[in-house]
C-alpha cells in the first residue's frame, strides 16, 4: 500500500486534489506520504522538503503551547480507535513563516478519513484541511466590537439610571412607562424601575389625569416638537393626600428610523426645596430689613470707583441730614466733630488696605445734639487687589457712651473705696480674702503675708495650696467645690502652715455675693487663727473624758446601792422612803446619761468612738426603741407608719442611740401633745426616718444651729426644759460617720420634725 501512495502515478493525482494529506497510521509519527498542492500554499512549505517526513517534525508547534498539536494527536488516535472519520471545525496550530522563520498562529479545520487495510485496521489517514485563520480573526473583531457596544450602551444606561433628573420614556399608545430611571420612580414613589415598566402613566399616577398632563402629551405627539415647563405645579399623591410640588419639565418626541413619532421622552427636575429655599431667602431678607429698622441702623453701599453711595433713611439721621436727602460720599464727614474728622479719614485709608472698616466719631445733628456714632464696613477688592466696594452699617451709640462714662465714674468712686478698704484691711490680724465664680482668688490681704511668710502673689496662684495641711487637703478643696456648686456659705476648720514652719488650726467662713438671680458672681471670706482654742477645746476634753471616767465608777455604786436600799425599804413596808429612793434613781440615771453623753463628746473630739457596723433588721430595732419608751410616757401615743422593711448596713446601737435621742426629744419638747409619729420610707439609695412632734417648735433663726455642740434653743420656756444640748450633737456626728445626713423642718408654734438618712448600699469596708 505503501508503494501505491508512493509512486510516481498517484502523486501526481493528488497533487490536484482537493484533500491535502495522505498520512500513515504509524503513531507518534503520522509520515506524510502524500502532499497535495492546496496544502502547500496554505502551510508555505515545499513537497520535497516535507514529503516521507514525521509530520510533528515538520510542523513542530510552539514548544510553549503544544496544545494544537495534542488536539491532532488525539483527533488521529481518535480515528484509529474508532475507525471513523473525525472532523476538527477549528483549532490553532503554529506553523514557522517561510520568509521569516518565525512562529505564527494560525487556525485551521480539517477531516480526517481512516483507510483501513485487509485486516480491517486503520492504516492510513487521508487529512483535507483548511486555512480558517481569516474567518475567525473576522469572528474575534466581531464580538469584540459587540461587546465594546454592550459595555457602551451599559455605561449609558447606568448613567441615565443615575442621573439625578427624572427620565422617562413613554409609549404612543397610552402613553405606557418604558424605560425610567431610578430618579424619576423617587419622584413618582410607586417602586423600582422595573416595577413600574409596562404600566400606563396614568394608572400608575391616577391624579394626573385630573391635570392637563395628557393635553401636553398629545401635543407633542401631535407637533413632533419639544417644549419646556418652568417651576410647573403638580399634584401627587403623598402619604395618602396630594401634595403640590413644583418642577422644571422637558418634553421630547421619540421618532423610528422613519421619522414617526413612537412615544415621547419625558424629563423632571423637582425644584420645590428650591423655591422653598428661595422664599426662606425672601423671609430673610425682609427679616433682616425689619432687624435694622428696628436696631435703627444704617445701611450703606459705597462704590468705591464711582463714589456713589446707596443708603437708607436711617443713615440720613445718624449723620445730621434730614430726610429725604441723597447723600454722597462727601457728605458722611461734614457734620462730625472736628476733632474726630481726621481720626475717621485715617480709618477709611486704613480699609482700603486691611478690608475692615471701624470707627467710632461724634456728629452734630439737625437739632443742635451731639451724637456719637459708630460705623463698621467690609471692603471688597477686585481679582486684581483692588478696593472696588464697601458695604456696612452705622449705629447710634450714645447712650452706650454716657454709660461708659459713668461706669468708669463709678469704677473710679469703686477704686477710692478699695483703696480705703485695703487700708483698714492690712491692720486686721486675720486673713481677708475674694474669689471670682471660677475660684481663683483675686484678693488677699497682708495678713497672708504676714502669717505665710510668702509674698502676696503665691496667694493668687496654686502656691496657697502648699501650705494647707496634707491632711486637711482633700476635704478643704471638696468643702470649697461644694459651695462654688451649690451658692451656698460654707465654714470649714482647718490646719495652715507658720512662716516658721508650724501648723496652727484656723476657721475659714466663705459667702457669697449674689446677682439679682440669686447666681453668685464673688466670693467673700475670712480665715482666723483658732489654734489656742483648739487647744483649749482638747485640754477641756481631756478633763471632760477624765472626769467622766473617774465619775462612773461612784455613780454605778450609788445606783446599785439606791436599787438595794429601795428594795429593803419596799420589804420593810416604808412605801414613802422607797418612793425618795426611787427618784433618786432617776436623777442618777440622768447623771449616767450625762455622763455617757460627755464621754461620746471626747470620743467624737479624738475620734475614738468606735463603731460596729453589721447588717441588722431595722423596723426590729425601732419597735424595740419605741415599745420600751412607751412604757416610760403616759401622755404620748408614739405612732409607727412604716413604709420600709428590710436590714440596713450600720452600728445597731449607734443608730438605736439616735432614735432614742430623737423621741426623747420629741416627748421633752411637746409636753401639751398626745402624740408622736415614727415614719420610715425610701428616697432613691437612701432609709429616711422622721421623727414628728406637734410641741413648741423651733424658730426659723434658730433651727440651723441645734446639731451644734452644747447648743440649746433659747427662750422664754428654756428653764423648762433642761439638758447640756449634747444630745443632737452627737446624734449627727453618729449618722456623718455612718454616711448619711440629719436635718429639721420645724416652725415655732407648731412643732418639728427631724429626720435623718442612710444609705442602703453603704460598701462593707
Amino acid at each position: 500500500m505503501d508503494q501505491l501512495y508512493s509512486s510516481p502515478k498517484f502523486q501526481s493525482y493528488f497533487e490536484n486534489s482537493p484533500q491535502s494529506l495522505i498520512l500513515k497510521a504509524d503513531p507518534p509519527y503520522f509520515t506524510i506520504l502524500a502532499v497535495s498542492n492546496q496544502f502547500l500554499a496554505i502551510s508555505g512549505t515545499v513537497r520535497e522538503e516535507i514529503l516521507h517526513k514525521p509530520l510533528f517534525e515538520v510542523f513542530p508547534d510552539n514548544e510553549h503551547d503544544p496544545s494544537g498539536r495534542q488536539r491532532a494527536m488525539d483527533t488521529w488516535m481518535e480515528v484509529i480507535q474508532t475507525k471513523k472519520r473525525v472532523d476538527i471545525p477549528v483549532y490553532q496550530y503554529e506553523i514557522r513563516d517561510p520568509q521569516t522563520g518565525e512562529l505564527e498562529t494560525f487556525y485551521w479545520s480539517n477531516a480526517n478519513e481512516p483507510v483501513l487495510d485487509e485486516d480491517g485496521n486503520v492504516a492510513y489517514i487521508i487529512n483535507t484541511t483548511k486555512n480558517v485563520t481569516e474567518e475567525v480573526r473576522l469572528r474575534q473583531l466581531a464580538e469584540k466590537a459587540n461587546m465594546s457596544l454592550e459595555e457602551h450602551q451599559q455605561r449609558i444606561n447606568s448613567l441615565l439610571m443615575k442621573a439625578p433628573v427624572g427620565m422617562a420614556f413613554l409609549s404612543r399608545n397610552n402613553y405606557v412607562i418604558q424605560y425610567a430611571n431610578e430618579a424619576a420612580c423617587a419622584i413618582w414613589n410607586k417602586g423600582r424601575p422595573e416595577q413600574v415598566i409596562g404600566i400606563s402613566i396614568f394608572d400608575l399616577l391616577p391624579e394626573l389625569r385630573q391635570s392637563d398632563m395628557q393635553d401636553m402629551y398629545d401635543r407633542v405627539m401631535e407637533t413632533c416638537q419639544s417644549f419646556t415647563l418652568t417651576e410647573y405645579p403638580v399634584d401627587l399623591e403623598r402619604d395618602g393626600t396630594l401634595q403640590t410640588s413644583y418642577f422644571d419639565l422637558y418634553y421630547s418626541p421619540l421618532t423610528d428610523l422613519k421619522n414617526e413619532v413612537t412615544g415621547i421622552m419625558v424629563m423632571a427636575n423637582d425644584v420645590s426645596h428650591t423655591l422653598e429655599a428661595r422664599k426662606t431667602l425672601r423671609d430673610a431678607e425682609q427679616r433682616l430689613r425689619l432687624a435694622v429698622e428696628a436696631a435703627n441702623q444704617g445701611i450703606f453701599d459705597l462704590n468705591l470707583i464711582t463714589g456713589e453711595l446707596v443708603h437708607n433713611e436711617r443713615l440720613n439721621r445718624l449723620l445730621g441730614y434730614p430726610d429725604g436727602l441723597t447723600l454722597v460720599h462727601t457728605d458722611v464727614r461734614k457734620n462730625m466733630h472736628d476733632e474726630d474728622r481726621v481720626k475717621v479719614e485715617r480709618a477709611f485709608d486704613d480699609a482700603l488696605k486691611t478690608g475692615r472698616f471701624n470707627y467710632e466719631a461724634r456728629v452734630n445733628w439737625t437739632d443742635g445734639e451731639q451724637h456719637w456714632i459708630k460705623t463698621l464696613g467690609k471692603v471688597f477688592f477686585d481679582a486684581q487687589g483692588q478696593p472696588v466696594r464697601m458695604l456696612g452699617s452705622t449705629m447710634d451709640i450714645t447712650e452706650q457712651v454716657e454709660y461708659e462714662c459713668r461706669l468708669d465714674e463709678i469704677n473710679s468712686a469703686l477704686q477710692q473705696e478699695i483703696s480705703k478698704f485695703e487700708i483698714i484691711t492690712e491692720f486686721i490680724p486675720q486673713i481677708i480674702w475674694s474669689a471670682n465664680t471660677n475660684g481663683s482668688i483675686d484678693y488677699v490681704n497682708k495678713g497672708w503675708a504676714y502669717y505665710t511668710g510668702l509674698p502676696m502673689e503665691a496667694a493668687y496662684a496654686s502656691t496657697w495650696q502648699e501650705v494647707v495641711h496634707p491632711d486637711d487637703f482633700d476635704r478643704v478643696q471638696q468643702a470649697w467645690k461644694n459651695s462654688m456648686l451649690s451658692g451656698e456659705s460654707y465654714q470649714i476648720e482647718y490646719r495652715l502652715r507658720k512662716h516658721d514652719s508650724e501648723y496652727n488650726w484656723h476657721l475659714e467662713r466663705g459667702k457669697p455675693l449674689l446677682d439679682e438671680d440669686g447666681k453668685p458672681v464673688k466670693w467673700f471670706g475670712a480665715t482666723m487663727n483658732i489654734n489656742d482654742h483648739v487647744e483649749l477645746q482638747k485640754q477641756k476634753d481631756n478633763f471632760l473624758a477624765i472626769a467622766s471616767h473617774e465619775l462612773k465608777t461612784p455613780v454605778t455604786s450609788i445606783k446599785a446601792y439606791a436599787q438595794v436600799l429601795e428594795m429593803m425599804l419596799r420589804n420593810a413596808g416604808d412605801e414613802q422612803k422607797a418612793s425618795m429612793v426611787t427618784k433618786m434613781g432617776i436623777q442618777v440615771n440622768r447623771l449616767t446619761t450625762l455622763i455617757a453623753d460627755l464621754l461620746d463628746v471626747t470620743k467624737i473630739h479624738t475620734g475614738k468612738m468606735q463603731f460596729n457596723d453589721a447588717f441588722f433588721d431595722f423596723n426590729e430595732m425601732l419597735d424595740e426603741v419605741i415599745d420600751d419608751l412607751q412604757r416610760t410616757t403616759l401622755k404620748h401615743q408614739l405612732v409607727k407608719e412604716y413604709r420600709f422593711n428590710g436590714q440596713i448596713y450600720g452600728d445597731r446601737d449607734r443608730i438605736s442611740q439616735v432614735v432614742i435621742n430623737l423621741l426623747t426629744n420629741a416627748i421633752k419638747y411637746s409636753p401639751d401633745a398626745d402624740r408622736i409619729i415614727v415614719a420610715t420610707h425610701t428616697n432613691d439609695n437612701d432609709l429616711e426616718l422622721s421623727v414628728q412632734d406637734f410641741g413648741i417648735g423651733i424658730s426659723a433663726d434658730k433651727k440651723d444651729h441645734v446639731f451644734e455642740q452644747f447648743y440649746r434653743v433659747s427662750g422664754s420656756k428654756q428653764h423648762t426644759f433642761p439638758g447640756l444640748g449634747l444630745g443632737l450633737y452627737i446624734s449627727s456626728e453618729i449618722i456623718r460617720r455612718e454616711g448619711g445626713r440629719i436635718w429639721v423642718n420645724s416652725e415655732e408654734g407648731e412643732g418639728s420634725v427631724f429626720y435623718f438618712s442612710l444609705p442602703l448600699n453603704k460598701p462593707v469596708a
